[in-house]
């Protein structure tokens, strides 16, 4: 995987991820060098899954779906936002920069909870561990 998964800016970008496994569709990805949350912003394949796990803990941190032109449409994270500990998704319409915008009806973003569709859709990605290298 490129730095965000692409040919940026005109030129190559060092491969920043490497895939460790599979669960269900989706890659495991890990960091080669550095630390981040962001797991990247296009992938490499059409209509890709991506995941990645604490390497300390092996816990859930972050999943992406992404469309037909490589561009994230859903993620699913367990961390910060907005200054709220939990579990979260968004809808990316093929732009990370929708990150943080709330549509008029809050459905771009919201919290995530058992029980939930989306939570029981991806249940076994977000309950599963990985500590695989």
């Amino acid at each position: 995987m490129g730095g965000r998964g692409t040919f940026a800016s005109g030129k190559n970008v060092g491969f920043r991820w490497h895939s460790v496994g599979i669960i269900e569709e989706f890659k495991i990805l890990r960091l080669n060098v550095g630390k981040t949350t962001k797991i990247p912003e296009e992938s490499h394949s059409p209509n890709a899954k991506y995941v990645n796990y604490d390497e300390e803990t092996g816990k859930f941190k972050m999943l992406r779906v992404y469309n037909e032109n490589r561009l994230p449409e859903l993620e699913i994270a367990k961390g910060t936002h907005q200054g709220i500990k939990g579990l979260h998704w968004h809808l990316l319409h093929g732009d990370v920069a929708n990150h943080n915008i709330q549509g008029t009806q809050g459905v771009d973003w919201d919290w995530l909870h058992k029980g939930d569709p989306l939570y029981e859709k991806y249940n076994t990605i977000i309950e599963g561990r990985y500590h695989g290298k």
